[in-house]
Order: C-alpha cells, then sequence, then structure tokens
C-alpha cells in the first residue's frame, strides 16, 4: 500500500534541492581530503554525486531512477576491478553491505507495509556495496536519525502531518556526509 502525500510547495522544493547541492558540494570537498588515495576519492565522490541526484529527482519527482543504482553497481565494479590485490577483500565486503542493507530494508518495508519505496532499497543496496556493511549501516542510522528530526519539526511546525511521507534520498546524502565528518570510513 502506498500512502499518499502532499506535494511540498515549489519554496520548499527549491530549498530543499539547493540543500541538496550543498551537501554535494561539501561532501565532494571532505571525501577528497579525507583519502589521499585517488580510487578511494572516486568511490567517495561517485557516492555523493549519485546521493545528490537521487535527492534531487526523489524530492521533485518522487521516485529514484534505477539508472543510478546501475551506475553504482558499474562504478562498484570497476573500484574492485582496478583493486587488484585488495579487490576479493572488497568485492566481500560489498557483497556483504549490499545484502545486509538490502535485507534490513526489505524488511522495513514489509513491517511498514510499503513506507519505504523500492527505489530507496535499490539505491542504499547498491551504494552499499561502494561503502560496505558497516559504511552502509552507519549511513543508514545517521540517515534515519537526520530524517526523525526533520519530521518532528515539520509535525511541530503543522507543515506535515502522520499520514504524509517525506522522501528519504535526501536523508542519505545527510547521513553519508556526517559519516565522512565523523570520520567512520
Amino acid at each position: 500500500e502506498i500512502r499518499p502525500h502532499r506535494e511540498l510547495s515549489g519554496r520548499w522544493q527549491w530549498s530543499l534541492l539547493a540543500a541538496a547541492g550543498a551537501v554535494g558540494a561539501v561532501g565532494g570537498w571532505f571525501a577528497a581530503l579525507r583519502t589521499a588515495a585517488a580510487l578511494d576519492q572516486l568511490r567517495l565522490l561517485l557516492v555523493m554525486a549519485a546521493l545528490c541526484a537521487a535527492a534531487g529527482v526523489d524530492l521533485t519527482r518522487r521516485r529514484i531512477p534505477n539508472l543510478l543504482s546501475v551506475l553504482l553497481l558499474a562504478g562498484f565494479a570497476v573500484c574492485t576491478a582496478l583493486r587488484r590485490e585488495r579487490a576479493a577483500g572488497l568485492l566481500l565486503a560489498g557483497v556483504l553491505g549490499g545484502v545486509g542493507l538490502l535485507a534490513v530494508l526489505g524488511l522495513c518495508r514489509l513491517i511498514s507495509r510499503g513506507g519505504i519505496g523500492m527505489g530507496d532499497i535499490k539505491l542504499f543496496s547498491a551504494l552499499s556495496l561502494l561503502l560496505g556493511l558497516y559504511g552502509g549501516m552507519c549511513t543508514l542510522i545517521l540517515a534515519q536519525l537526520a530524517a526523525l528530526v526533520c519530521a518532528v519539526v515539520l509535525l511541530l511546525a503543522r507543515k506535515a502531518t502522520l499520514k504524509d511521507s517525506i522522501p528519504f534520498a535526501p536523508f542519505f546524502a545527510v547521513g553519508f556526509l556526517l559519516c565522512l565528518i565523523l570520520g567512520t570510513y
């Protein structure tokens, strides 16, 4: 069952899109600072770019294109193949992360009766391939905390009701950025 939602006003959409762009710029900057290895920089920038693109589309269209998940899968394959000496370890960590987070979010979808969209599940499972199980879980937990804070603020400001839904992809970007800032990668 898909819950009905109210569309955000144009002003709110543009504000959230601007916030997603700012998160992408800051996240890319942090990714470049956090690591000296070019492949790790590529991996983190790919994740941030995909999250910002997903956030923008999710905010405006309330959908996440499958193309983003496919691009992340391709990025995982390239980053793993280029790390020949560590390819087996990266592959194992990625598969554990992707399958583990797919199971967690799939269970959440069942419990919430469709409260989590399949686009969110596919996107985050593909991201978890690049982040691994630990990075994926840290990002997911911080994303959920950010969404909770936002939901409480919207409820208190009477901009939303308990029956409304909010797009979750922007919170994935916030959770990832918080993980970068906290140094969990």
